[in-house]
């Protein structure tokens, strides 16, 4: 009982509707974007462009408050013979939904994520990642993505993300979170 309410006591203040106060959600440019990332996850597998180990995506930021970015499917990255592997493309899912929040300057952790494996994804073809918010309460946003591959989609993703606190991030060894106040 203890432990759940100082957890309680670390979410952020909302309003009878649960809506986060004093948080400014910003779609202004991918500058914020970039700043998150080099910020809270400057050696990313997926965003970091300083990890030569990862894959280096360039998430742009939408008219309709999504991320996208274009995935090469490298063939070293297959699981069966030109097919790329699940895992990999869990991550980039993950990764887009992630990079979604952190253009309204929210860091959060992946809670819950479901995947839709619909189509093979081949190798050594482009593939798009896009993903976007579906809804906010408190301290939990719910996430989708889908990968798309010769206009077709290939799968999909719905995620809950539960935002770090100041006091969450520093138990586990993070700095403070940056949001902007409004």
């Amino acid at each position: 009982m203890q432990a759940a309410q100082q957890f309680s006591q670390r979410l952020p203040e909302t309003d009878a509707l649960g809506t986060l106060k004093g948080l400014k959600h910003e779609w202004s440019s991918s500058l914020s974007l970039r700043e998150m990332q080099a910020a809270r996850h400057p050696n990313c597998v997926v965003c970091a462009a300083a990890n030569l180990a990862g894959l280096g995506l360039d998430f742009r930021i939408q008219q309709d408050e999504a991320v996208e970015a274009d995935f090469g499917c490298p063939e070293a990255l297959q699981g069966y013979p030109g097919i790329l592997h699940g895992g990999v493309i869990a991550t980039v899912l993950d990764g887009a939904m992630a990079n979604c929040l952190f253009t309204r300057r929210i860091e959060a952790v992946t809670a819950d994520l479901r995947i839709r494996y619909r189509h093979p994804v081949s190798t050594g073809t482009k593939a798009t990642v896009r993903a976007w918010p579906e809804e906010s309460h408190r301290a939990l946003h719910v996430m989708r993505a889908q990968l798309f591959q010769d206009g077709q989609i290939k799968a999909t993703a719905t995620a809950k993300f539960v935002e770090l606190t100041p006091g969450t991030a520093a138990e586990n060894g993070c700095p403070s979170q940056p949001h902007t106040k409004a």
